[in-house]
């Protein structure tokens, strides 16, 4: 196992020294993009080397990131894009009327590389990745944009008896029997007070560990006030459990929509938590089968959600 993560040699291989900065210097921008709700990170007191495009957890908006997000700017002269997925967050793209026409997230793969298409630039130095479901829409992307440098944090890597109970549950027509779908559609959706919804939150497994700033924005994001004075979530559970239950029948199947030639192109590293329940830990030689250039890092300690604890965000160069 390794417990020692240098993130600074993976993200930025273009110096040795990073760069440490006052929190002031960093500016975020959020504004829409193709009916996007986007988010800009880059610190002002430093011109941007390279540029990294990241996209969310399944329901899980880019406003709560900020934490990490800004922790990088401080060290780095990276410039970081992100996004709410169609349906999520602040954005206006709405899902489509029929949850069927999902298709394997090909509407959102097809989102991501739209959205894409309005940033990257071959002349420039970026990097691509994201967190569980983002982290395979930015793997996806790599076969309509020649890059290279991909960082993927715990990407749904399933277990063996988990991928061998979710064929059983594909095999008999009733995808709606995954666990993350069950859960998101009983959850409660309208709250008195935002300091109910913190409470109520603090407490579930999902966000025990989270540190009360990535908390707090992951309410901003995803609750509203409206006429009633009762705070609303502002997307579909519906739509968030159909996207777990469209998770492929294996991950093999997601890793060969890329060719052996490209995935032998890649520089990818992946970032897994020691106790993750999505990306299995124990998956290092078969994920090397397919990307045989990748970085394995374990995080110590770490769950799905490691991104939102204080520790992984404040310590990430060392951790």
């Amino acid at each position: 196992m390794n417990t020692s993560i240098n993130f600074a040699e993976n993200l930025y291989p273009l110096s040795t020294t990073p760069i440490f900065s006052n929190s002031k210097n960093i500016c975020v921008r959020n504004f829409f993009e193709k009916d996007f709700s986007c988010y800009e990170y880059f610190n002002d007191k430093v011109a941007p080397q390279f540029h990294f495009f990241f996209a969310h957890a399944n329901g899980i908006p880019a406003q709560t990131y900020s934490s990490f997000f800004k922790n990088v700017c401080l060290r780095f002269p990276v410039r970081i894009l992100s996004y709410d997925m169609r349906g999520i967050g602040f954005t206006k793209k709405e899902p489509p009327k029929n949850f069927n026409q999902l298709n394997n997230w090909t509407v959102l793969l097809d989102d991501q590389k739209n959205l894409l298409e309005s940033f990257y630039s071959p002349q420039e130095t970026w990097f691509i990745g994201g967190h569980s479901l983002g982290a395979w829409l930015s793997y996806l992307c790599l076969d309509f944009f020649q890059l290279q440098n991909l960082i993927l944090f715990d990407p749904p890597i399933l277990p063996f008896w988990t991928i061998l109970k979710w064929n059983v549950a594909k095999i008999i027509g009733k995808p709606e029997l995954s666990p993350n779908a069950i859960k998101v559609k009983q959850r409660k959706k309208v709250f008195a007070t935002r300091e109910e919804i913190f409470e109520r939150y603090k407490k579930s497994n999902l966000m025990k560990d989270w540190e009360s700033e990535c908390i707090w924005n992951y309410i901003d994001a995803c609750f509203e006030l409206k006429k009633d004075h009762w705070y609303h979530l502002r997307h579909d559970p519906n739509w968030e459990a159909r996207m777990f239950e469209e998770y492929p029948s294996s991950a093999m199947s997601l890793f060969l929509q890329l060719s052996q030639e490209r995935r032998k192109q890649l520089n990818p590293v992946l970032y897994v938590g020691e106790n993750s329940d999505t990306c299995n830990p124990n998956a290092k030689n078969w994920v090397k089968f397919f990307l045989p250039n990748v970085k394995w890092k374990t995080v110590n300690k770490g769950e799905h959600m490691f991104l939102m604890t204080k520790e992984f965000s404040n310590n990430f160069i060392n951790i």
